[in-house]
């Protein structure tokens, strides 16, 4: 199992590419069909929130990051989902 967590800032910069880009609405739904029964009010919360996947999981994810180029994310934000993806 791999993980990822993120913050508040993090999370609010996925939520406002939304349905711009395949990184905004579809990767929130990724995110939280890996954390089964999250709702608005956990995504919302100003603590980190850690997302665990399967190695096929996340190499499916982030196959789809990388192609979309991470278009609106921070320098940090986007060294931190490829320093994930490497990882794997």
């Amino acid at each position: 199992m791999y993980s990822l967590t993120l913050t508040k800032d993090e999370r609010d910069a996925i939520s406002w590419v939304g349905y711009r880009y395949w990184h905004g609405d579809s990767f929130r739904r990724c995110l939280v069909m890996a954390e089964w029964g999250m709702n608005d009010e956990e995504w919302d919360d100003e603590s980190e929130i850690t997302f665990t996947f399967s190695e096929e999981q996340a190499n499916e994810l982030f196959n789809h990051l990388m192609e979309d180029g991470l278009a609106c994310f921070s320098v940090n934000f986007c060294r931190k989902l490829a320093d994930f993806w490497y990882s794997l």
